[in-house]
């Protein structure tokens, strides 16, 4: 019993070590990013034209994830992976009201900055999450 115990809470450890590693790389990849987008910026300012990184999609967004995408609590996207969304991509959020049936005029774009493809982690194989950062 004491073996199964030690052996959970070794394993408990490990997942949780592993979790801290994926934050780490998570961080560094948001760091290059911010980097990447400096310099971005800078050609810009100094004149040359630079390529956009990636598409821009237009989406849908319904008032309760729109607030929580805008307050910065909801960092993430769920979506159906069929716009081959990239690394990258711009998404365009804009705030749909679905008892109105219509959009409410207000909008916030992010930035793609990771992506757990479907068929990964028990995600459906037709889903896609995306880590996103406001732009």
């Amino acid at each position: 019993m004491e073996l199964a115990i030690m052996a959970l809470v070794a394993l408990a450890f490990w997942g949780w070590f592993r979790y801290l590693d994926a934050d780490q790389r998570h961080k560094r990849e948001l760091i290059d990013l911010a980097h990447d987008l400096g310099k971005r910026s800078s050609a810009k300012s100094a004149g040359s034209a630079v390529a956009c990184s990636g598409k821009v999609h237009d989406l849908r967004c319904w008032p309760e994830p729109f607030r929580s995408v805008c307050s910065g609590a909801k960092r993430h996207e769920v979506r159906k992976d069929d716009r081959n969304y990239q690394v990258g991509d711009r998404l365009h959020l804009r705030e749909w009201d679905p008892a109105a049936r219509s959009y409410t005029g207000r909008e916030v774009s992010v930035m793609v900055t990771h992506l757990t493809d479907g068929g990964t982690f028990g995600l459906p194989p037709e889903l896609v999450v995306m880590s996103v950062v406001p732009v």
